[in-house]
This record gives structure tokens, C-alpha cells and sequence, in this order.
């Protein structure tokens, strides 16, 4: 094997085969490594950017508008400080709107841990089975208050 080719029994193979790979492996290597060098600074950019809502958001205890207006404002903000394409420039609102919706997603989810109604009935079980236990066995109103 040489180059990806599989030779034939005689040792050789078609040369535009072995060089056709060689291109294409090259023209690969040459195409990530200068795609790389290219959004090294963005991709860079934005993991500090997600890294930064992150911990905004991590101050807060539950959604509010004014947090979407600020997230927003501070990624503007920020971005206008850069010279990213404007197709780069929609890639981090898109990345930032999917990490917001992420964090949002657990906090909701911790909310209704504590909140919702079943947790509610579940946290107060005791006082209303103790409540209707009074009620059926007769207890005046001024008691079970």
C-alpha cells in the first residue's frame, strides 16, 4: 500500500491513482490547517464569550427579560469590538442563544424541583394528612388551626 493506493500483485499502480491521493490528501491537510489558522481567533473568542454568559447567568436565580436584553447587549457589545464577518458575527448569537436556552432548561428544571405542584403537595403531605386526620376525628375548627 503506498499512499492510501492498494498496489497491484506486480508492485505498481496507476500513477494518477497514487498522485490523484497524494493531491487529495494534501489539498485536506492544506485546507484544515489554513481553516484552522483562520477561526483560531474567533473559536477562541467564543469559548471565552460562552464562558462569560455562563457565569452571568450563573448569578441569577430565574428567567427575566432584562437577563435575555442584557446577554444580548454585552454579546453586541463585545462582538463590536472585533472585526468578525457578519456570518461569524451571527454564529455567536446562535451559539449564545443555544447556551442561554441550555442554562435556562436547568434552571427551570431546579425551579420546578422545589416549586411546582407536586412538590409542593409532596413537601406539605404531612400537615394535610394530619389536617384531614383532625377533620374526620372530630376536632373543632379552633383545634386544627
Amino acid at each position: 500500500e503506498y499512499c492510501g493506493v492498494k498496489l497491484s500483485r506486480g508492485g505498481t499502480a496507476d500513477s494518477s491513482t497514487i498522485f490523484g491521493n497524494l493531491k487529495e490528501k494534501a489539498m485536506d491537510f492544506l485546507g484544515s490547517l489554513f481553516s484552522k489558522n483562520k477561526y483560531s481567533h474567533f473559536n477562541s473568542f467564543l469559548d471565552k464569550h460562552l464562558i462569560e454568559v455562563e457565569a452571568l447567568m450563573g448569578t441569577r436565580q430565574m428567567y427575566s427579560s432584562g437577563l435575555v436584553n442584557e446577554v444580548i447587549q454585552k454579546t453586541s457589545d463585545t462582538l463590536s469590538k472585533n472585526n468578525f464577518s457578519f456570518e461569524l458575527e451571527g454564529r455567536v448569537h446562535e451559539a449564545v442563544k443555544i447556551k442561554m436556552t441550555q442554562l435556562l432548561q436547568v434552571k427551570q428544571r431546579e425551579w420546578e424541583k422545589l416549586n411546582s405542584v407536586y412538590a409542593r403537595l409532596r413537601n406539605s403531605w404531612s400537615g394535610m394528612r394530619n389536617f384531614f386526620y383532625d377533620a374526620v376525628s372530630g376536632s373543632d375548627a379552633t383545634d386544627m388551626v
